[in-house]
């Protein structure tokens, strides 16, 4: 009896076109939490004509990146580390001497077959071995730290306590701003308010992650400033790349337990009125 088989969907390759040490890697940089949500889903379901994985943790590691060409700075990381070479962008404009392009609003399906396009015949990339980084003036810097919030009063509040732990404090309103701010200092912590003067801290939270990523440099550890604790909020949070919540007035002990141990807190306030921590 002859037996046929559906042939792949036309664009795609077929699956005996994929090298054996598929899947490849792949990096989500930018978009929304709705277009992220619309691609990852559509990868798992190529999965068997296509097999995708996106846990990669590195730049390196990076067979392809899709990239959110509304992001300049991530655009200018990609073209200094030599990336573009295997970056497709999504946008409006295409950006010069990315390896594809694509317009929006995104279809996935036709991302997808554009990425089996490009990869078809190829073998997925070797991880590459991490090397330490060489030792340097950085571990002698002071703590560098990026407080974002509209209002003036949290900004006082944030800035009062955390000069006494000795860190360098810088203040923003808004993305742009914090953003400018981070760049030029490389904040260790940032403390960001849910709402910001001109977008949501969610949009700067995300920023930083996909900056981290593209430039292979640590992220900062990053605190939502927010009224709600509940579970929702924490894992909105936690998606963007956060690493704490704390109510905009913070308490001290919450904010000691985020930036440092008792001993650094009685050191930073042994000249002061405040109390030391007893547990």
């Amino acid at each position: 009896m002859n037996r046929s088989t559906s042939p792949p969907e036309r664009g795609a390759p077929a699956p005996a076109d994929l090298p054996p040490q598929a899947p490849w890697q792949l990096a989500l940089i930018g978009f929304t939490p709705f277009e992220r949500k619309a691609l990852e889903s559509c990868f798992r379901l190529g999965a068997a004509s296509l097999p995708l994985s996106l846990q990669a943790y590195r730049l390196a590691d990076c067979d392809l990146l899709i990239v959110d060409s509304t992001l300049p700075a991530v655009v200018d990381t990609l073209r200094e580390r030599q990336a573009l070479g295997r970056t497709i962008t999504v946008g409006d404009v295409p950006v010069p001497d990315a390896l594809a392009h694509m317009p929006r609003p995104i279809n996935p399906q036709r991302l997808l077959r554009r990425i089996g396009e490009l990869l078809a015949g190829r073998a997925p990339a070797a991880p590459q071995e991490s090397t330490p980084a060489a030792p340097d003036d950085d571990a002698k810097r002071l703590t560098q730290v990026l407080v974002v919030a509209p209002d003036a009063g949290v900004l006082r509040l944030l800035a009062f306590h955390l000069v006494r732990f000795g860190f360098d404090v810088h203040l923003a309103r808004g993305l742009a701003d914090g953003l400018a701010a981070e760049a030029r200092y490389g904040c260790d912590f940032v403390f960001v308010a849910r709402q910001l003067s001109d977008s949501d801290g969610f949009a700067l939270m995300r920023h930083l992650r996909d900056m981290a990523f593209v430039s292979d440099h640590p992220a900062p550890k990053v605190v939502l400033l927010s009224e709600s604790d509940d579970a929702a909020e924490r894992a909105r949070a936690a998606a963007a790349g956060c690493n704490a919540v704390l109510h905009p007035a913070i308490p001290f002990a919450d904010l000691v337990a985020v930036v440092g141990d008792r001993r650094v807190f009685n050191a930073a306030t042994a000249d002061t009125a405040l109390s030391p921590l007893t547990r």
